[in-house]
């Protein structure tokens, strides 16, 4: 059996996550008590915020690096992620999720989003300065 390679365009198999701000049912969230769904809250946002209100899934990919491209591109663009710190707790998550096999496909797609982000940027600063 061949093994599958590790490229960005080589078939892999990798867990995604996906976020989902709605509350749970579970018993186990009914049990918390109000002070402490205050306090959960208010609490801004650690390096662990994306890990702990995620749901992992196990996919087979024959493009990882799109797939997890376009998932980190729909996480930037559902939270508004621009500041720089968001964007390492982003792809914290994304490493402590997956399996170290695919940390450099998910890497190479990070570096490729803050590309895109920079260009966007750019290309945002440059319309402001042509337009008086």
């Amino acid at each position: 059996m061949p093994m599958p390679s590790s490229s960005p365009g080589g078939p892999l198999s990798s867990d995604r996550f996906f976020f989902s701000p709605c509350t749970t049912k579970s018993i186990m969230e009914e049990a918390k008590t109000e002070k402490s769904k205050a306090a959960a809250a208010t609490t801004t946002t650690t390096r662990d915020s994306f890990y702990h209100e995620s749901i992992t899934m196990a996919m087979s990919s024959s493009d990882p690096y799109q797939d997890f491209r376009s998932s980190m591109e729909e996480m930037v663009a559902a939270h508004g992620l621009r500041e720089w710190h968001s964007l390492q707790e982003l792809l914290q998550c994304y490493l402590r999720l997956n399996e170290k096999k695919n940390h450099k496909v998910i890497v190479m797609a990070f570096v490729d989003l803050l590309m895109h982000l920079m260009d966007q940027q750019l290309a945002a600063a440059s319309v402001r300065y042509r337009d008086p």
